[in-house]
């Protein structure tokens, strides 16, 4: 039995589209108006809203806004400045990810990468004000005197520094390549893993959730995050017309697909995902947004 009494507060007719339309909305909405202060206008500024606000699927902060729903906090402002730290965590990532040093990627999410229209240097500044906004907005979102402040902090900083995100690019960089399932999980775990699990420990912490469900949550994004990149790795040999980005960009690298096989990684697939609903058992139908996001990202397609 749950430590907390939780209830999924559906309106009338509700649908999953227009719940996932209006969410984005929503996300949207905040993203276009960041950074919070009034800097002087710069190419720094310009390749920092063009990273950010250039499109996406917003999985990750739609999987903030759901586990907010679980708690109850779904209409607050605390978790949608959580959900927009994460994004800005997130797009950081992809531009230092596409620079000519780590992937030298051409294309993000349809259109030229940061880097390609701005210049290296300015992209590299974009990421650390990215960064820096999504510390900023972790500062919004905790209330005066919360008593997991420190933890939020610690796992959001975690999330991209050398216990996540760094770490997991960094053994993907490496030339000696992973050679077993439990190697590659490793970086995965890490470079696309952390920010998933960030994406919905925060707004655990926030609503001051027992150790346990942080535990369940925990379990639940790690599948999801690891049934995540194997999907991008089956989607890599798509054109770029589907997937937004370059393909064939890990043809050099070993990942799922190369390693273990399509048919293997698509089996692969869907037992993290399976394990990952799992996850969500315990909290009943109080999960079901969460749920909901889940399936939508399990049958993605690009």
């Amino acid at each position: 039995m749950l430590s907390i009494a939780l209830k999924p507060h559906l309106p009338e007719n509700w649908q999953l589209d227009q719940y996932l339309a209006k969410q984005k909305e929503r996300i949207e909405a905040f993203l276009s108006n960041l950074p919070q202060s009034k800097p002087q206008v710069t190419p720094a500024l310009a390749a920092f809203q063009y990273a950010l606000t250039n499109g996406g699927k917003r999985f990750r902060p739609l999987l903030t806004l759901a586990t907010a729903d679980l708690y109850q906090m779904g209409s607050e402002q605390g978790p949608l400045c959580l959900a927009a730290a994460i994004e800005c965590l997130h797009c950081a990532s992809l531009v230092l990810d596409d620079l000519p040093c780590m992937d030298n990627a051409m294309l993000r999410r349809g259109k030229p990468t940061t880097h390609r229209e701005y210049g290296e240097a300015q992209a590299v500044l974009a990421a650390m004000a990215l960064v820096a906004e999504a510390n900023l907005l972790l500062i919004e979102a905790i209330p005066p005197k919360h008593k997991k402040a420190r933890q939020l902090v610690i796992a959001l900083n975690d999330a991209y520094g050398l216990a996540g995100l760094s770490t997991g690019q960094s053994l993907d960089l490496k030339e000696e390549k992973p050679k077993t399932l439990k190697e590659l999980e490793i970086i995965h775990a890490n470079k696309t893993g952390a920010l998933f699990q960030a994406a919905v420990i925060l707004p655990g912490l926030l609503a001051d959730a027992p150790k346990r469900e942080l535990g369940w949550l925990s379990a639940y994004a790690r599948n999801l995050g690891l049934a995540f990149q194997v999907k991008d790795d089956l989607l890599d040999g798509q054109s770029s017309s589907v997937t937004g980005k370059d393909t064939h960009q890990d043809e050099d690298k070993i990942n799922f697909v190369n390693l273990i096989g399509v048919a293997a990684s698509e089996k692969l697939y869907e037992d993290l995902m399976q394990a990952a609903l799992a996850q969500l058992e315990p909290f009943g139908k109080s999960s079901f947004h969460l749920r909901a996001l889940t399936h939508v990202i399990w049958k993605r397609q690009a």
